[in-house]
């Protein structure tokens, strides 16, 4: 199966610089990523489909140097062969982690703009989901 990312849209872009913060030379900042995928139901029946992801990017916090929230829409096209078995956890996964990348390279570009480091994040499967600690 192969994923193509066909267009994302931004919904909504927040960027607070706290420069009194900025000052104590505080290196970490809180991460976090949340959001939604969405298969159509008839997935099995075409070769060619969407899916939409809907995701949050939250960097910092406004108490920190840096605050930054982006909400990104995702589509996602997937070109299926006939020989590929359809295991919805496994596109959900693959959609999920290339929308997740595509937040991350919005964010980057802003933080680049403001001559600021970006944000460099492991594989998918080497993240903690902090909620099922």
């Amino acid at each position: 199966m192969k994923y193509k990312l066909s267009k994302y849209r931004i919904t909504e872009s927040n960027f607070i610089f706290n420069s009194k913060e900025a000052n104590k030379n505080e290196d970490r900042l809180s991460f976090n990523v949340s959001g939604m995928s969405s298969l159509p139901n008839d997935f099995d029946g075409i070769e060619k489909n969407k899916m939409i992801s809907e995701l949050k990017l939250k960097l910092g916090k406004e108490d920190e140097r840096l605050c930054l929230e982006i909400k990104i829409i995702c589509q996602i096209i997937i070109n299926k062969d006939d020989n590929d078995i359809l295991v919805k956890d496994e596109i959900e996964r693959n959609c999920t982690e290339l929308s997740i990348r595509m937040v991350i390279d919005v964010a980057n570009n802003l933080l680049e703009f403001y001559q600021m480091e970006g944000i460099s994040i492991p594989p998918i499967e080497e993240m903690q989901d902090v909620e099922d600690e």
